[in-house]
């Protein structure tokens, strides 16, 4: 119960940021380097947070039902490695992922568990989410002054690219929404 309470106030707390970014969303701000980076951290912020929601809720209605995963899944939705110290106990380690392919794992299991259509990562709004968080490694991790600067085309991109997102995960909150609906009912 104590993961679901985490999970739901975390979903609870990126629909609060959400909300918030429409007072933010304005061409004055966004013509500054400083707004367009927040707003890059910010969306990534985001899609990650809600990325590890889908793996506890995941987690959670394996606990309750009986889906079928196989070991390698079950690792990888841990995030963790496991490995012995030298007197024979069990030492974890967090392991830690590339966002596409962590992205790609979430929503698969997501779609498996939650019985949903995987998502088009073929659709051109994929591939911009795609782009943009290289974008977002460049501006985190400063190592070249012009890959500092996001370009007004490069807001467009992600819009686009956090639209692909957010219409999966709306998705995912539906289905988990009406999984849970069932369960408490039982």
């Amino acid at each position: 119960m104590k993961d679901l309470n985490n999970a739901i106030n975390l979903l609870t707390l990126n629909n609060e940021e959400l909300k918030s970014l429409e007072s933010f969303l304005n061409l004055n701000l966004l013509n500054k380097q400083f707004y367009r980076k927040i707003l890059v951290r910010n969306f990534y912020s985001v899609i990650e947070s809600d990325l590890f929601v889908f793996r506890e809720l995941i987690k959670i209605k394996l606990s309750i039902d009986n889906v079928n995963l196989s070991y390698e899944e079950l690792l990888v939705l841990t995030s963790e490695d496991v490995s012995l110290n030298n007197d024979g106990s069990i030492r974890k380690t967090q392991r830690f992922y590339n966002f596409e392919s962590l992205l790609r794992f979430t929503f698969n299991t997501s779609s498996k568990v939650f019985n949903i259509e995987k998502p088009n990562y073929g659709d051109n709004n994929f591939k911009c989410l795609k782009q943009m968080s290289k974008r977002r490694n460049d501006i985190t991790h400063p190592k070249l002054y012009k890959k500092q600067i996001i370009e007004k085309e490069e807001i467009e991109l992600l819009i686009n690219g956090f639209k692909w997102f957010m219409e999966y995960r709306n998705l995912i909150i539906s289905e988990v929404t009406s999984w849970m609906k069932v369960t408490m009912n039982k």
